[in-house]
């Protein structure tokens, strides 16, 4: 698995520096926003079974717990607060670029987690 980089650059100049991981309120965040709107149903056995997804939860999950996972964003020597606005705006590319960072680092973490499991 890759390594979450420490930071990227994106095509503005400003530099974002993620967290060492992806922490408990990121997690919270991202699981909270996942389920709005599921759909699920109760099969004859007694099981439930999720029946739908809205499609648009899985980026809604990732844009809502993103800012738990950045730690600081810098331009020109200059840093800047994550805003919602600030995310909404980026160039798709730029988007894409922290998108696929943070899902990296939730995978390092997810693979801690149950490699800690198997060690207890």
């Amino acid at each position: 698995m890759a390594s979450t980089p420490k930071s990227v650059k994106l095509s503005t100049g400003e530099v974002v520096t993620f967290k060492a991981y992806f922490n408990h309120k990121a997690e919270r965040v991202y699981n909270t926003t996942l389920r709005e709107g599921i759909l699920s149903e109760r099969m004859e056995d007694g099981t439930v079974r999720i029946a739908a997804i809205p499609l648009d939860n899985f980026d809604k999950a990732w844009d809502a717990c993103m800012q738990y996972t950045i730690e600081s964003i810098e331009l020109g020597g200059n840093t800047q607060s994550f805003t919602q606005n600030w995310l909404d705006n980026l160039h798709p590319k730029d988007h894409e670029l922290l998108l696929s960072s943070a899902q990296t680092l939730k995978a390092e973490n997810d693979l801690k987690v149950e490699e800690g499991k198997k060690n207890s």
